[in-house]
Order: C-alpha cells, then structure tokens, then sequence
C-alpha cells in the first residue's frame, strides 16, 4: 500500500483555492470597472443634458416675462393705469396667444428609470438630487400642460371676439379681463417653476461634475 503525500495534496488544494479566488477577484473588479464607465457615461450623459438646458431655459424664461409684461400693461390699460388704448390689441396678442412648450432634456432619467437602473448611480446623494430634479421638471409640465388647456378652450375662443371687437370694446369686456388674469398667473407661476429647476440643475450640474472628477 502507498503512502499517501497528504501534504503535497493539501498544497495543491490550496493553490486550486488560491487560483480560483483569485480569478473571482479578478472578475469582480472587471465586472466593478465596467459598471463604473456605465456610471461615468450615463453621468456625463446628464452633465450634457443639463448644459444644453440651462441656456433654453434662460431663453424660456425671458420669454415667458416678455408674455407676462404685455398682459401686466393690457390689464393696465383696462383698469384705466394704462392710457395706451392704441395698443390694445398687440397686448393681447403678445399676452393671451403667445405660447411656449420648451423644457429641459430628460431622455437620460427617463431611460435609466425605465430600465430600472438607476441604482446604477452609486453615490446615494447624487441619485436623490438627480430624482428630485426630474420631480421638478414633471411640475413644468403640469404647468405648461394647464396653460396649454386655458389658451385651447379658452383664449382661441375668445379669438374671433378679438378680431372683430373694436379697442372700447374690449375695454369693458369683462371676459377679457378674466382672461388676462388667468394667464397672468399661470405666467407668473411658470416664471417660478422654470426659475427654480434652472437653479436647481445648476446645483445639480456642479454636484455632477465632482462625481466625475473623483472617479478620474
């Protein structure tokens, strides 16, 4: 009978071990770094998004205050503070049928969320700054979607009294003044909510760009 070399089989157990372990480890952190470039592209992807809205929303943004001073000087002149009657009309076109439908790029949250991946974002701040923004952004749709509905079944039709009405008609039209006070406010809160999510991507924008830095 032979002797068994329990030791020489215990080394060689240990070296499977060791190489086995070894090789998890090595996929792990393969499997680690992948994950990491598809944290950084889909970062980067936000980052992009973000600087590409900020500027329409500063554009947005005066634009809808363009809207909200004609209807502040049509009410003005309705209220008789205003005695620029002649300009009646181009006030209400600027104010009551002036629209807007820009808002900020959310194709990367909107995939990300789809998929259920978002936890592909690490850093558990980030992902919540990144959520609440997107919230915000869902309230400028609400808005828009709401000042879209008044000018549809509202404003349009009020639109063929507009053409006709003479200047003093639409003076003491009280319907008119209804109108402009609707969507004055509905201006004005737009005003905020864009106000607000601009501030916030930038707040976002810096957090986002810290993140990357890190993993550079």
């Amino acid at each position: 009978m032979k002797d068994i070399k329990w030791l020489n089989h215990l080394i060689e157990l240990v070296i499977v071990i060791l190489g086995i372990s070894i090789a998890f480890s090595i996929n792990k952190y393969a499997e680690s770094r992948k994950e990491l470039k598809r944290e950084v592209i889909f970062l980067e992807s936000f980052l992009d998004e973000i600087n590409e809205d900020i500027p329409e929303l500063d554009s947005t943004i005066i634009k809808i205050d363009h809207f909200k001073q004609s209807l502040e000087k049509l009410i003005a002149v309705i209220e008789g503070e205003n005695q620029h009657i002649d300009s009646l009309k181009k006030y209400i076109g600027s104010g009551l049928y002036s629209i807007y439908m820009q808002g900020p790029n959310t194709t990367t949250f909107e995939s990300l969320q789809s998929s259920g991946n978002l936890d592909i974002i690490q850093n558990f701040e980030l992902r919540k700054e990144i959520v609440n923004y997107n919230r915000l952004i869902e309230s400028l749709d609400f808005i828009q979607e709401w000042d879209f509905k008044h000018h549809n079944e509202e404003s349009l039709q009020y639109l063929p009294h507009f053409i006709n009405a003479s200047n003093q008609d639409l003076l003491n039209d009280s319907k008119l003044h209804a109108l402009a006070g609707i969507r004055l406010f509905l201006l004005e809160t737009s005003i905020s909510k864009y106000t607000v999510v601009r501030e916030k991507g930038m707040e976002l924008k810096t957090l986002i760009e810290q993140e990357i830095e890190r993993f550079h």
